[in-house]
């Protein structure tokens, strides 16, 4: 994503270096149901070492496609979480409307509003919205630092190749 300033930074960065600022680790649920623990610095680290250098740059790629993987399996359990949350609040929306009608007779909008969002189950709805989408930008930095690290081992070993 660019800019029109070249003083601009990448939003996307910013939020990249923010999510990983103070992590240093990540659980991810793999497609089995296993629950695995992956050290930041052991996905983003570039060895020195030409052996291993062409060696982590070979398996780069595949690196890259986990955590694009990992990322897009997040994007689709938030978008699963916000049409519940939506269904949620929907369904509080005409109870609470009937409810006060039932009760006093015609109520405005913001009355009802305001009592959804202060529904526990509403609440708690939005609190998991919000924790997924926390996932999904953790995930998103970890993909885009396993993907710039390609990029760096490429450079490196071409550089070495000269």
């Amino acid at each position: 994503m660019t800019t029109g300033s070249s003083r601009k930074r990448n939003a996307d960065a910013r939020n990249s270096e923010d999510h990983l600022a103070h992590i240093e680790a990540i659980k991810v649920k793999l497609e089995n149901g296993r629950t695995e623990t992956f050290r930041i610095v052991d996905e983003v680290h570039v060895p020195e070492d030409m052996t291993q250098l062409v060696d982590a740059l070979r398996r780069s790629p595949a690196r890259v496609a986990f955590w694009a993987a990992q990322v897009e399996r997040a994007f689709d359990e938030l978008r699963k979480q916000e049409a519940r949350q939506s269904e949620k609040e929907g369904k509080a929306f005409l109870n609470y409307k009937h409810a006060y009608e039932t009760q006093q007779g015609p109520t405005t909008d913001r009355l009802v509003h305001e009592s959804v969002q202060s529904d526990p189950d509403v609440v708690k709805v939005r609190l998991m919205t919000a924790s997924l989408r926390k996932q999904v930008g953790l995930l998103r930095a970890v993909h885009k630092a396993v993907e710039h690290r390609g990029f760096v081992l490429d450079r490196l070993v071409a550089r070495e190749v000269k």
